[in-house]
């Protein structure tokens, strides 16, 4: 399989945090894919571990020191990877420092992941406000594989019951 031979980039700080971030994602879709949103650890979780594994032996103390913005995706996709109880948090975070950033790609993906998050957790006022924020960047961006993740969602959530 192609995850045993992962290795990270030691040349340059921003493409390994960027690599870490991206490979965070990887994991959590694997994971959803592997447990149907049950949490269990599969692919995922072994995937998390070894770009953990590999951060380890990279020549800085912090691949994220420049780039903040991408440790908090990277803390967010691996909580959504493990289904932690801090996964809304970390995506609210996460949330946060993209529009500080203007980092409008990911302000949108992050919408959306924490939308999902909210949505597991039964948080459904909540829910509906990300929806709204996720849907209307991912359409002003034209980011189409969003905008259809977030409607399939929205059309999900609306199968839950209501929470009180």
């Amino acid at each position: 399989m192609i995850l045993d031979h992962l290795q990270l980039d030691q040349s340059d700080p921003d493409t390994a945090a960027d690599l870490l971030r991206l490979g965070a994602w990887a994991a959590a879709d694997l994971a959803s894919f592997d447990s149907s949103g049950t949490g269990s650890t599969g692919r995922g979780q072994r995937l998390l571990d070894k770009l953990l594994e590999e951060a380890e032996g990279l020549p800085w103390d912090d691949p994220f020191a420049a780039q903040p913005e991408l440790r908090s995706l990277f803390e967010a996709e691996s909580a959504r990877c493990r289904r932690s109880d801090d996964e809304v948090d970390l995506w609210h975070t996460a949330l946060d420092r993209c529009v500080s950033a203007d980092w409008g790609w990911e302000e949108a993906v992050a919408s959306w992941r924490c939308a999902e998050a909210t949505a597991r957790t039964g948080s459904s006022s909540e829910t509906d406000a990300m929806l709204d924020r996720a849907l209307q960047l991912a359409r002003e961006m034209g980011a189409k594989r969003i905008e259809r993740a977030v409607v399939a969602l929205t059309a999900s959530d609306a199968d839950q019951p209501a929470t009180p």
